[in-house]
C-alpha cells in the first residue's frame, strides 16, 4: 500500500491564500447615517417611518421610530434623545443604549417604564433603569399595540387576531378575547376605570370596546366594510383604522383612520357611538397614513408613519379642515447636505453613475438626488415625497417610487420605472423636463390588481408595477421587468409602442419561449454588453433566469426551487428573494438579496454562484465580509476596476461601499481530506454490485458533498457533519490499485488526498 503525506506546508499555503484577499467583501458606510437629531429640538430630529407616539405624566413625549428601531424621547424641555435601541435592526436585550429592537411598533408608558410592542421580534420589551428586558418571549404574531394599566400589560397581538394580558415583570400570558369579530387588532388603549379596552381593528374596519374582567366584546362602530362614511355604530364606516385614544373629558374617541392617500381623524361619542370627522388630508402635509395617537392638554397628537413626522389638532374644535401644527420630525426627504457628516438619505432605492463618473444618481423614495462622488455633496434634482403623477421640470415633477434607472448612452438622459404610477418614464438631465415614454391609466397604484396588462403604443400600453429596467446597446429600446404582470417587455423609445419578451402572465415557475416561460414576481433586470442576453432577478422564484433576445428562449441561470442561502453551480444554488441584478464591465452579473440581505456574484458563464459580502440576517454592521450586515439591500453600482461595489441600503438609510479588490472569493472555507476510514480493503468478490461504506474524514465539509474514488464517483454520500462524511462506493467495479479521493463541496470548492484509499 503507498502512502502519501500531507505536509503541513500544504495546509498553510491554502489558508494564506484565502487570507491575503482580507479586505474583500469588507463593508464600509459611505455616506448617510441611520438616524439623526438627538440634542436638538423635534422639529430637527429625523424619524422613519414611525407608528406610535405616548406621553408620560410630566409630558414627555415617547416615539415608536419604527424603521430606525428605536424608541426616542422629546423631553419637556423640547430635547430630542434615544431612549433604548443601536438603529439596527436586531434582538438584544441589555443596557438601552446597546438594546436591538425589529421594527418596534407599539408604546406604553407608566411612570419611568416604556413598554414596546418590538414587532418584528414577536416580543413585548420592557424599558426600565437604563435597561432593555423581554417580558414576553413567545406566543405573539406581529403585536402592533400595547396598555398599562397598574402592573398589567395589555397587548394587540394582531396576526393572531387577540387581546392578551401579562404582568409588567412577565410571566404567563393570558388571552382575554379571541375572535367575535377580531381580525387584526392594533393600537389599544384602557380607560381611566381599568375595566375597559377600546381597540383599532385595522382589519375588520371596527372600532371595538373589551370588557376585561370577562372578555365581553362590544362593537362601537363600523360595518365591516372598508371606505369612508360617517354615522352611528354599525352604520359608520372606516377605511384602515389604526390608532385610538379615550378622551375621557369629552367621552369620545379618537380614531386615526385613512389609506395614504386619503386620511382622517375621526371621533366617535360614547353615549350615542355617532362618528364625526374632525380632520382630513388628501395632500399628503398635515395627515399621512397615521397610525398611533395620544391626548396632552388641548390638542391630539398624530404619529404620521407616512410623513415621518407628529403633528397636532385640537382637541375641542368641530368638523374642520384642519392641517393641524407640526410637532415634532424633519422631512428627511426634501433636505440638501454639503458634508457626509451632516448627510442623511431616506430609503434608497437604486443608484447609477453619470457618464463621467463624477457622479452618482440616486432614487430616493418619490425623488432622483445628485451626489457628487469628490465631495458627497448631495442635491435633489427632480420629485417630492408626495407621491403623484406630474410631467414637470425639476422638483415640480412628481412620482410614486422610482424603481429602476439606466442613463442613456450619450449621458444626457435617465429612464426610470415609475413603478407605482404604472409608467415608464424619462429625466432629461440638462433642463431636468419628465417626459412619459410608454404607459397610462392607473396613479399611485401599488397593488397586484393595478392598471392591468395591454400592449400599446404610448399612452395606450398598460404596464403594472413595473420595476426592472435595460436599455438596448443602441439606445433604442428599453426591456422593462412588469413585475405585478409577470412578463419582460421591450419598449420603442422614440415611439413608446411596447411588446412582448417573455411570460404568460401567470404566476408561476416555467422556462420556454415567449409567453411559455412563467414568473413569479421579476424584479431587477439586465442586459449584457452585447444586447443579446437579459438577465431577470425572479424574486419569489428565487432565480436568476437567462432570455435570449434572438429566440425569446427563458433559461434558469442559477437557483431552485428552496428558498434559502447557498452558493454553487446552476441549480445547485439556493437565493433567497432576490431583488436587483447588474452586469459589471468584468462580465459578472452582481444580486442583491432581500430575503437574506446578502450580495452575491454570478458567473454567467456556467452559473457559479457566490457570497460578496453577508451573514444571512438583517441589521447593521460594518466591517469583515463574515460579519457586515445589510437591511434590504437593493440596487447595486460597481467600479470592478476599482474594486468598489455601492449598495443601496434601503431600510438602513445607507449607501454602504463593498471592496471587491480582486478575484471574487469562495465566501466558505475549501474543504480538506484528512482520512479514509477503513485506508484499504482486499480486492472484490466478483459481485460487480458490490458497495462498500467508507467514513471521510476531515474539515469543512458541506451538505450535499460529492466524493470521488480516483475515477469512481460514489453512489451516495451522506453528510454527518462539517468533519465527517460516509460515502457508498461501487466497490464492485473497482480494480485493485491506490486511489486519490477527492470530495467537492456543493459551493464547486474541492480538495483531493493523494492515495487516501488502496485496494489489495
Amino acid at each position: 500500500m503507498k502512502k502519501i503525506t500531507i505536509f503541513v506546508a500544504v495546509i498553510f499555503i491554502l489558508f494564506t491564500a484565502n487570507s491575503c484577499f482580507a479586505a474583500y467583501g469588507d463593508v464600509s458606510t459611505w455616506l448617510s447615517r441611520i438616524y439623526a437629531g438627538d440634542g436638538g429640538g423635534p422639529l430637527g430630529a429625523y424619524f422613519d417611518f414611525p407608528e406610535d407616539v405616548m406621553f408620560d405624566n410630566q409630558g414627555n413625549m415617547f416615539i415608536a421610530d419604527t424603521y430606525n428601531n428605536v424608541i426616542r424621547k422629546v423631553n419637556t424641555n423640547n430635547v430630542t434623545s434615544t431612549v433604548a435601541g443601536t438603529g439596527s435592526f436586531g434582538y438584544r436585550d441589555g443596557n438601552a443604549s446597546s438594546a436591538k429592537f425589529g421594527q418596534p411598533r407599539g408604546l406604553a408608558v407608566s411612570g419611568s417604564t416604556v413598554i414596546v410592542a418590538d414587532t418584528w421580534n414577536q416580543k413585548i420589551r420592557k424599558i426600565s433603569g437604563g435597561r432593555v428586558t423581554t417580558i414576553v418571549k413567545d406566543d405573539l404574531h406581529f403585536p402592533k399595540g400595547v396598555a398599562i394599566y397598574g402592573s398589567t400589560v395589555y397587548i394587540s397581538d394582531s396576526l393572531h387576531g387577540a387581546i392578551k394580558k401579562v404582568s409588567i415583570n412577565g410571566g404567563k400570558v393570558t388571552t382575554i378575547q379571541k375572535g367575535h369579530g377580531l381580525i387584526e387588532p392594533e393600537k389599544l388603549k384602557v380607560d381611566s376605570s381599568g375595566k375597559y379596552l377600546y381597540v383599532a381593528d385595522y382589519k375588520a374596519h371596527k372600532i371595538f370596546k373589551v370588557t376585561i374582567s370577562d372578555g365581553n366584546i362590544e362593537l362601537i362602530a363600523g360595518s365591516g366594510e372598508s371606505g369612508y362614511k360617517e354615522g352611528i355604530g354599525a352604520k359608520a364606516v372606516f377605511q384602515n383604522s389604526a390608532g385610538v385614544v379615550i378622551d375621557e373629558e369629552q367621552n369620545t374617541l379618537f380614531v386615526t383612520d385613512g389609506n395614504g392617500y386619503t386620511d382622517r381623524i375621526r371621533k366617535i361619542d360614547l353615549a350615542t357611538k355617532e362618528t364625526s370627522l374632525v380632520a382630513w388630508d388628501s395632500d399628503m402635509i398635515g395627515i399621512n397614513y397615521p397610525k398611533g395617537v395620544d391626548i396632552k392638554g388641548g390638542h391630539v397628537y398624530i404619529c404620521n408613519m407616512g410623513l415621518g413626522n407628529i403633528y397636532r389638532f385640537n382637541r375641542y374644535t368641530g368638523i374642520i379642515r384642519d392641517k393641524g401644527e407640526l410637532i415634532a420630525g424633519k422631512d428627511r426627504f426634501q433636505n440638501d447636505f454639503g458634508s457626509q457628516k451632516k448627510s442623511l438619505i431616506g430609503w434608497p432605492t437604486f443608484p447609477i453613475f453619470s457618464k463621467d463618473k463624477k457622479y452618482i444618481y440616486l432614487a430616493e423614495n418619490n425623488l432622483i438626488r445628485r451626489i457628487k462622488i469628490s465631495t458627497k455633496k448631495t442635491k435633489l434634482i427632480t420629485g417630492d415625497v408626495v407621491d403623484n403623477y406630474v410631467e414637470a421640470i425639476g422638483t415640480t415633477a412628481r412620482f410614486s417610487h422610482i424603481g429602476m434607472m439606466v442613463l442613456s448612452k450619450d449621458g444626457q438622459t435617465i429612464y426610470l420605472a415609475d413603478q407605482w404610477n404604472n409608467r415608464i418614464r424619462s429625466l432629461n438631465l440638462n433642463t431636468l423636463e419628465t417626459n412619459l415614454i410608454s404607459g397610462g391609466g392607473d396613479t399611485n397604484c401599488s397593488g397586484r390588481s393595478c392598471n392591468g396588462y395591454k400592449e400599446g403604443n404610448k399612452n395606450s400600453a398598460r404596464f403594472s408595477n413595473p420595476i426592472g429596467l435595460a436599455i438596448s446597446p443602441d439606445n433604442k429600446k428599453l426591456y422593462v421587468a412588469d413585475t405585478a404582470n409577470e412578463r419582460i417587455r421591450k419598449v420603442n423609445i422614440a415611439t413608446g409602442k411596447t411588446s412582448l419578451i417573455a411570460g404568460s402572465g401567470v404566476t408561476g415557475f416555467a422556462d420556454g419561449i415567449g409567453n411559455k416561460a412563467k414568473f413569479s414576481r421579476p424584479y431587477g433586470l439586465t442586459i449584457n454588453k452585447a444586447g443579446t442576453k437579459l438577465y431577470v432577478a425572479d424574486s419569489y422564484n428565487n432565480r436568476i433566469r437567462e432570455i435570449n433576445l434572438s429566440t425569446k428562449r427563458v433559461t434558469t441561470l442559477a437557483g431552485n426551487n428552496i428558498r434559502g442561502y447557498r452558493d454553487g453551480y446552476k441549480g445547485d444554488a439556493s437565493f433567497s428573494t432576490p431583488n436587483f441584478v447588474i452586469f459589471g464591465n468584468d462580465k459578472f452579473l452582481y444580486t442583491s438579496e432581500a430575503g437574506t440581505h446578502n450580495i452575491r456574484v454570478i458567473d454567467p458563464k456556467n452559473g457559479l454562484v457566490k457570497t460578496i459580502t453577508g451573514t444571512d440576517t438583517r441589521g447593521f454592521q460594518n466591517g469583515n465580509r463574515y460579519h457586515s450586515e445589510f437591511n434590504n439591500p437593493s440596487g447595486l453600482l460597481i467600479r470592478p476596476k476599482k474594486g468598489k461595489l455601492y449598495v443601496a441600503d434601503t431600510w438602513n438609510d445607507l449607501i454602504r461601499k463593498v471592496d471587491i479588490s480582486g478575484s471574487h472569493q469562495f465566501y466558505e472555507k475549501a474543504p480538506i481530506v484528512t482520512g479514509v476510514l477503513p485506508t484499504n480493503h482486499y480486492p472484490y468478490s466478483g459481485n460487480p454490485s458490490e458497495t462498500k461504506y467508507l467514513d471521510i474524514t476531515g474539515y469543512n465539509f458541506m451538505s450535499a458533498a460529492t466524493v470521488y474514488f480516483g475515477n469512481y464517483k460514489a453512489n451516495k454520500t451522506y453528510f454527518k457533519n462539517a468533519n465527517a462524511l460516509t460515502a457508498v462506493i461501487p466497490f464492485g467495479k473497482m480494480p485493485g490499485g491506490t486511489y486519490d479521493v477527492k470530495v467537492v463541496n456543493i459551493d464547486g470548492q474541492e480538495y483531493t488526498k493523494r492515495g487516501a484509499f488502496v485496494i489489495e
